[in-house]
C-alpha cells in the first residue's frame, strides 16, 4: 500500500471518528436543551452552532493536520454546507414532530 493511500485511509478513519464523536456530542446537547425546556428549533440552532465549531476544529487539527490559519474560502465552504444541512434537518425535524407526532428526542434522533 502506497504512502498516499495509507494517508487517505487514516484520514478517512479519523474523519469518521470525529463525525461519530461530534454527532454524539451534539445530540446530547440537543437532548439536554430539550430536557430543560428549550424549544426544539432553538435547541437545533445551538446544536448546529456547537457542532460546526467542534467539527471544524477537530477535522482541521486532528483529521487533516492543518496548521496554518483558516482561510476564508475554506470556512465559507463549510458554512454553506452547514446551512444547507441545517435547513434540511429543520424541515425534517418539523415534519416528524408536527406532522408525524414524534417527540423532540426521537424526531432528532431519526
Amino acid at each position: 500500500m502506497g504512502g498516499q493511500t495509507r494517508k487517505a485511509i487514516v484520514e478517512l478513519i479519523k474523519f469518521n471518528l470525529v463525525g461519530g464523536f461530534n454527532t454524539a456530542l451534539t445530540y446530547a446537547i440537543y437532548a439536554g436543551l430539550i430536557f430543560v425546556g428549550f424549544d426544539y428549533v432553538l435547541a437545533l440552532i445551538i446544536e448546529y452552532l456547537v457542532g460546526t465549531v467542534v467539527g471544524f476544529v477537530l477535522n482541521k487539527k486532528f483529521t487533516f493536520g492543518v496548521q496554518q490559519k483558516t482561510s476564508a474560502p475554506m470556512f465559507a465552504k463549510m458554512v454553506i454546507t452547514v446551512i444547507i444541512s441545517f435547513g434540511l434537518n429543520l424541515v425534517a425535524l418539523w415534519y416528524l414532530i408536527e406532522k408525524v407526532g414524534l417527540n423532540e428526542y426521537l424526531g432528532q434522533f431519526i
